[in-house]
């Protein structure tokens, strides 16, 4: 995670993570409160990246 704007362009799910992905605290915030809107993601850990 690095310093940054909130883009809200992201991709939220069980892609592989690479471990080149990048994204900004605020992104990865933006998907974390989005993620309580719903139970979908109840008992899952899905991966925040671009």
């Amino acid at each position: 995670m690095t310093p940054g704007p909130m883009r809200g362009d992201y991709r939220l799910g069980f892609d592989r993570f690479n471990g080149f992905s990048r994204i900004s605290f605020a992104d990865c915030a933006h998907a974390m409160l989005a993620m309580l809107e719903g139970d979908c993601w109840l008992h899952r850990a899905p991966i925040v990246q671009y």
